[in-house]
């Protein structure tokens, strides 16, 4: 290994630990996201106004995991 490669690594190192130490965070991120996504995308396909309501609902646990 040259030392470019070696200090490329090292570099690395401390995001690779910060995601091991998160990804379930990352995990349910990433699903509640898409479950938000997918509620308002039913929402306006069929006008529903209560999954219009559950698209809310699954934005707010997003937001509520961020902060």
């Amino acid at each position: 290994m040259t030392q470019t490669h070696a200090t490329e690594r090292a570099a690395l190192s401390p995001l690779l630990a910060h995601l091991r130490q998160n990804i379930v965070l990352y995990g349910a991120l990433t699903a509640n996201l898409g479950i938000a996504v997918a509620k308002f995308v039913a929402a306006s396909l069929t006008g529903s106004s209560s999954m219009a309501t559950e698209g809310v609902h699954s934005y707010q646990n997003l937001w509520n995991l961020t902060h």
